[in-house]
């Protein structure tokens, strides 16, 4: 309890008499005595079921509200120590521990004292977890040397208690999550949260669920990012109860939100343990501009010397948070922007009468340099997962798939199971979709919910020259079904059939006239 329980108590306003009217003179002086505590509407729920058991469990309650009010005044007031022998009730010496107002000094000869009254395994337990949320919740000292050996030795402990280890299971799991957490070990702390979360959903602790939700999610986003499903189930929990600030509204609003608090509210690592740094953004801006600035100016010899300088920094570096962009990823999206500000393709773009082409062009040679010398990075995906192939092919820059395809993992899959060829037949690239079609792809990779081929997205997008490139060479796909069931000639007709439904609902697909050749060209292929 605070330590301003009995002022904010004297503050309420008591019960109206004629909620009392037709009960019995005991239950309405129990309920007007414990009014200050519960409030009338909790009293109101109790009185009117007329539950004498409810009552005297309200009543047994209020008399350990009561020890612990004067066993705190006690502790401040004279020899902690001594006042703490003289308490035998374990439940008020469990309260007294989790008071934020008293010393750690006070604290820790509560919990020690605790240990002591501990006459059950299911005390012990409790004990345990106490401890444990002081220390990895709480304790904000220097903290000690052994601390990692104290709590390895407290989870053990109450694992080897056996007895109450369902109903205590989740807070256990969650304390090992952030025992592996300050030990760097990501993976496991990601494995002990989703177990707690699972075991949340066998119990009606929602405050202990919303905790773990938050703490899963935060460590997901750093570990996995926005294509992790975990943490997409703990952002639809927290989004559903209310848990997540105002504007979060979004799985990658979540996302960004879950890396910020991991890095300022979660991750704190035993000391001896080397801390992981925190991808800072303003380093990362501050590495960008330096880096146009040299590329905008033409200092290409600098700036060969600037990469090879920071290499350590480039190769570890994100440059926007949560969005987990490398400096190539970086480039390429910006590369985007300035085509989507100026309404260009990149064929466009590039011819010499567009203002845009002597940038383009020293971005493509920038990307060039970052290729050669780091490899490796094609290799990094955002937060989307989406690869630095998957971004050119959705551009339809041919010349870009080119140079990364014989470096990039072709199969690589986005969240949603996108790979390069989703992505090129999207946008209707048919001189990306050649490029990547003739370095051999797993044609039958879908996407995760829909179960789409590349095929299945090219019908829906529109792209019948891209329907013809991949039947030629792939015609098994033909009788490939989706997650509706729909090999690629029905959905075809189906969207043909109802072609203005669909575009009502999803503008991107492709116009009827096209629609209608792809009907064609399947029609076609599945008869020959």
């Amino acid at each position: 309890m605070s330590s301003n329980l009995t002022s904010s108590a004297k503050s309420r306003k008591q019960p109206s008499v004629w909620l009392f009217l037709f009960l019995s003179p005991d239950i309405v002086s129990v309920a007007l005595s414990l009014s200050p505590h519960y409030g009338i509407r909790r009293l109101k729920s109790a009185t009117l079921g007329l539950s004498k058991g409810y009552m005297d469990y309200l009543k047994e309650d209020t008399n350990e509200i009561a020890h612990l009010t004067e066993l705190k005044d006690r502790v401040l007031r004279s020899s902690p120590w001594r006042a703490l022998q003289e308490e035998t009730r374990f439940n008020v010496v469990m309260q007294l521990a989790k008071q934020t107002d008293l010393s750690e000094r006070v604290r820790f000869m509560s919990l020690d004292r605790l240990e002591e009254l501990a006459a059950t395994s299911e005390d012990k337990v409790l004990a345990v977890i106490t401890r444990l949320g002081f220390l990895l919740d709480e304790y904000d000292k220097k903290q000690a040397k052994d601390l990692g050996k104290q709590v390895q030795a407290l989870l053990d402990s109450a694992s080897n208690e056996g007895i109450g280890s369902e109903r205590w299971k989740a807070s256990l799991l969650r304390f090992s999550a952030k025992h592996h957490l300050r030990q760097n070990d990501l993976a496991g702390a990601c494995e002990d949260y989703a177990a707690a979360f699972e075991t949340c959903q066998k119990s009606d602790s929602d405050k202990l669920t919303a905790k773990i939700a938050l703490e899963g999610m935060a460590a997901e986003a750093v570990m996995h990012g926005l294509q992790s499903s975990k943490l997409k189930t703990c952002f639809m929990y927290l989004l559903e109860h209310g848990e997540l600030p105002e504007g979060v509204k979004t799985q990658e609003e979540a996302t960004a939100f879950g890396e910020g608090y991991f890095w300022s509210n979660l991750y704190r690592p035993y000391h001896g343990i080397q801390k992981i740094i925190a991808p800072s953004e303003k380093e990362g801006k501050a590495m960008l501009d330096k880096f146009f600035e040299l590329m905008r100016n033409d200092q290409w010899v600098e700036l060969k010397l600037w990469l090879e300088k920071n290499t350590a920094k480039i190769l570890q570096r994100t440059f926007k948070g949560a969005r987990q962009d490398t400096l190539l990823l970086r480039l390429l999206k910006t590369m985007g922007e300035y085509r989507d500000l100026f309404g260009s393709t990149p064929a466009i773009a590039m011819k010499a009468h567009n203002p845009l082409a002597p940038l383009l062009e020293d971005m493509r040679r920038a990307i060039s340099f970052i290729i050669e010398a780091w490899p490796s990075q094609a290799g990094v995906a955002d937060i989307k997962g989406q690869t630095p192939l998957m971004l050119a092919a959705s551009e339809g820059d041919a010349e870009l798939v080119n140079l990364l395809a014989p470096v990039s993992d072709i199969n690589a899959q986005d969240y949603l199971g996108k790979t390069a060829l989703h992505a090129a037949v999207s946008g209707k690239h048919s001189e990306c979709l050649s490029c990547l079609l003739l370095l051999d792809p797993d044609i039958e990779q879908t996407t995760f919910e829909e179960k789409d081929t590349a095929l299945h997205t090219a019908i829906r997008a529109g792209a019948p020259q891209a329907v013809q490139m991949i039947v030629e060479r792939f015609p098994d796909l033909l009788t490939v079904t989706n997650a509706t069931g729909k090999m690629p000639l029905d959905m075809a007709k189906e969207l043909q059939e109802s072609w203005k439904e669909w575009r009502d609902q999803n503008p991107d697909v492709g116009s009827r006239r096209e629609i209608d050749k792809i009907v064609e060209i399947l029609g076609a292929s599945s008869a020959s």
